[in-house]
């Protein structure tokens, strides 16, 4: 594989717990920061290598979320079906209701929180270890 992939999480445990050759970019805040920081970086050429929506945890259900971007392609466009699974998953994360219920970290008993750190990282290892 050409270049580095991203990891893009709000998941400080993965800080230790990637393959070579994966930059890691821990964000603060919750799992819509992470979700709005991989757009972007699709708006730049990345693309998807997991979908958003993972596990099907829904906005109130899990903190963590995690994505893995792949180098841009050489002509440097934005990947059309990245881009619409991130909005899918932005749009949900941006409901009325979801905004009200989201879960963040810091608002979870330390116990929960390792618990929802370590679930992400399992739903995610598979894609990780597709990188070899």
């Amino acid at each position: 594989m050409a270049g580095r992939a991203i990891l893009v999480t709000n998941n400080p445990t993965f800080l230790s717990r990637v393959p070579a050759g994966v930059e890691v970019l821990v964000l603060e805040g919750g799992a819509r920061d992470a979700l709005t920081a991989a757009r972007d970086r699709v708006h730049q050429g990345w693309r998807l290598a997991n979908h958003p929506l993972y596990g099907n945890f829904r906005p109130h259900q899990q903190p963590y979320r995690s994505l893995l971007l792949l180098p841009p392609a050489s002509s440097g466009a934005a990947d059309a079906e990245s881009l619409h699974f991130l909005e899918e998953a932005l749009q949900l994360y941006q409901s009325p209701a979801s905004k009200v219920r989201q879960s963040l970290p810091g608002d979870l008993p330390e116990a929960m929180r390792r618990d929802c750190a370590l679930l992400d990282r399992e739903l995610l290892k598979a894609t990780l270890e597709s990188l070899h």
